[in-house]
This record gives structure tokens, C-alpha cells and sequence, in this order.
């Protein structure tokens, strides 16, 4: 089974480069990749310029699943009747969902939101959660001055 990737499409389009030139393993980064994230993401291209768009910043990544079960009943031991075990059995069922707006804004400024969407499916349940949110705001660097780079919360 693969490993779960962090790269986000909209960068590759930002940037013009292909995703193993920031990754190599997870959660390894190369040095460009190192050199990326603390440019602030700002590297490349703005998605939408006074010329239009230049790239959609957005990736979405869905996990979804139909399960079949020959024998979905089960005697319920308090009651002794005969349920389901699972409530939806031959059916659809989004698991989870993450949506990724990431990019450069401007030349000093870039971002990456990740929300993700988890579903309850006996409580009939859906949930978006902002999991990461790194802005950050980088100004030139001088031989005089330190490094004025936020840290990412990644």
C-alpha cells in the first residue's frame, strides 16, 4: 500500500515544476522543497493576475467506498430480533473528502488551506474541519537583517 502523499497539485502548476522536485519521501522535502516552503510558498506564478488565471489553485482528494455484505443480519442480543449490522449495505458511502486551496498571492505573500470533511454514517453525520492554515508573509532579505520568515505550523 502506498504511502499517503502531502503534495498539492496547485503548486506544481504555480511553480511549473513537477512534484518530485520538492518531495521525495514523506514527510522528507528536497532542498528546493525545504527552499519552497520557507520562500513562503511564493515561488512561481499568482493564480489570478490583471492578465486572468493563470491556474485554478484548488486540489480536492476523495475516499469513497461500496460495501456488500452476504449476510448483513445479526440477532440483536437485548431484544432478540433481527438487524442490520450495516446500515448501508449495497450503497454509496463517502468516507472522507479534503479540499486544498494552495498558491502565491502575491510576491510576498503565500498560503495553504487544507479543510478536510469526515462523514459519521450511523449518526448520519458530515463535519469540515480547517486541519492546516499557514499564511506567510515574506519581505526581502538583506546581509544585514535576519531572516523575517514565519514559521509554517506544519
Amino acid at each position: 500500500m502506498a504511502g499517503q502523499a502531502r503534495a498539492v497539485p496547485s503548486y506544481a502548476r504555480q511553480t511549473g515544476q513537477e512534484c518530485i522536485a520538492c518531495h521525495v519521501s514523506f514527510p522528507e522535502l528536497t532542498p528546493y522543497g525545504r527552499y519552497f516552503k520557507l520562500t513562503g510558498y511564493t515561488i512561481g506564478k499568482v493564480a489570478i493576475s490583471s492578465e486572468g488565471v493563470n491556474y485554478v489553485p484548488m486540489a480536492v482528494m476523495a475516499q469513497a467506498s461500496v460495501t456488500n455484505t452476504r449476510n448483513n443480519n445479526a440477532i440483536d442480543p437485548a431484544t432478540g430480533d433481527t438487524v442490520s449490522v450495516n446500515q448501508r449495505n449495497n450503497g454509496f458511502v463517502l468516507c472522507c473528502a479534503s479540499l486544498f486551496l494552495a498558491g502565491k498571492v502575491t510576491d510576498y505573500l503565500g498560503v495553504l488551506f487544507n479543510g478536510a470533511m469526515t462523514t459519521w454514517p450511523r449518526r448520519q453525520m458530515v463535519r469540515w474541519v480547517a486541519t492546516a492554515v499557514p499564511i506567510t508573509w515574506i519581505s526581502a532579505l538583506s546581509a544585514s537583517t535576519a531572516p523575517p520568515v514565519l514559521p509554517s505550523p506544519i
